[in-house]
Order: C-alpha cells, then structure tokens, then sequence
C-alpha cells in the first residue's frame, strides 16, 4: 500500500513548526516550540526498526523558501528518469566500445565497465532522451544527473549541458577527483533556456549531456 506524505517544518528555537499531512490529510501540527537541530527535538529518519517489515520510498522531493518557485507542498507529484536512447547533436568523446550513448544509459551506473571520455576542453557529449510517459503537465524541475572521475592529478570539470530548439545551456562546473567517481547533479526548476516554467513539449524535445570544461 503507498501513501502520499508530505512533511513541512520551520526551523527556529523558539517559533518553530512541524507540519504532517499523510495523502492530504493534517494528521500531526505543532506550531511555536524549538525546532533546531542543536536541542534534538526533531529529526527526520527514512526506514523502520523491524527488520519484519520492508518500507519502500519513491518519488521523494525536498523543497525550501529559497528561489521563487516549489517553495510550498506540491501536492502528489511523479519522478520520472528518462535514459538516454540515441546520439543527440553532438558526439565528441569517446566511447570504451560501442556507441557513446549506451555507455551513459545504465541504472545504477556501473563507472569503469562502459563509459565516455574525453580532454580536450570544450568536447562534449548530447544525447536524445525519450518522451515523458507519466507526467502530462506541471513539469516542477529538471535534474541532470552525471557520475565522473579524472584519471591523472591535472584539474578536471564537466558540465551539464542542455539543448533544445538549436539553444543550449551549460550548467555550473563541477570538479572531478581522481580516487573514485563524483556524482554531480543540476536542478533547474525553470527552463534555463526560457527563464520560465518547463513544459511537456520543451522535454520531450529536450537533448542532454556533459561537456569538458577545464
């Protein structure tokens, strides 16, 4: 059986809140005691105690006041990961074998076994993504999800990239460490190539990838 559960709390020592709603439902509220971490009132734990009992969580979201959109409950909402399919406008790294897209499409991701390199700065990687299959509207945010490492002590950085319509956008850069892979991710609540709301048709159009950066 799933429930849909949503949690909003106000973190402050003498004015804090905590607020629980269980499919739309208040069913717990408490406004004006101490909420920080530092007096151990509250605490958010995923999982159960009883090894009897198997809990399973999907579609979880985290939102804050910060920005000026998702700053609020968002009512039931569905994440939806979509995998590459096929090679977008642009393919300059190079694949460990075959093409460089199946090399980026494995859930978890499997690092050394099959992946894209590259070291000139400025190569990049776009991949076509399929359409959206369970939402239908209200695209809240996008996240760009990539794992990278470097394989000598130079500095090295990716970033995300994301075209759609001829346009694109380079997501912020991001470090890579030699020791082991990083995993980086983007969340772009607005289309970064409009400023506004994501759309449906703006997804489904929507190219991804990463780029050499330094």
């Amino acid at each position: 059986m799933w429930y849909y559960v949503e949690l909003k709390f106000r973190c402050h020592d003498t004015l804090g809140s905590i607020e629980l709603r269980v499919d739309g439902s208040t069913v717990y509220t408490v406004t004006n005691v101490d909420t920080l971490l530092s007096t151990s009132i509250f605490n958010i734990v995923l999982g159960q105690s009883s090894s009897f009992l198997t809990t399973q969580f999907d579609d979880l979201y985290l939102c804050n006041t910060a920005g000026s959109v998702n700053m609020d409950d968002l009512c039931p909402i569905v994440v939806e990961t979509l995998m590459p399919t096929g090679a977008g406008a642009t393919t300059n790294l190079t694949p460990s074998a075959g093409n460089n897209w199946a090399c980026v499409d494995d859930v978890p991701p499997n690092d050394d076994t099959d992946f894209i390199e590259g070291n000139t700065v400025g190569n990049k990687d776009l991949y076509v993504l399929p359409d959206l299959t369970t939402i239908t509207s209200d695209v809240r945010a996008v996240q760009t999800f990539s794992m990278g490492r470097k394989t000598d002590s130079t500095n090295k950085g990716i970033r995300r990239v994301l075209r759609s319509g001829g346009t694109e956008n380079d997501g912020s850069e991001k470090l890579l460490t030699l020791t082991s892979y990083v995993a980086n991710r983007d969340i772009d609540e607005l289309n970064p190539l409009t400023s506004a709301a994501w759309t449906v048709s703006e997804i489904n159009a929507l190219e991804a990838g990463l780029k050499i950066s330094t």
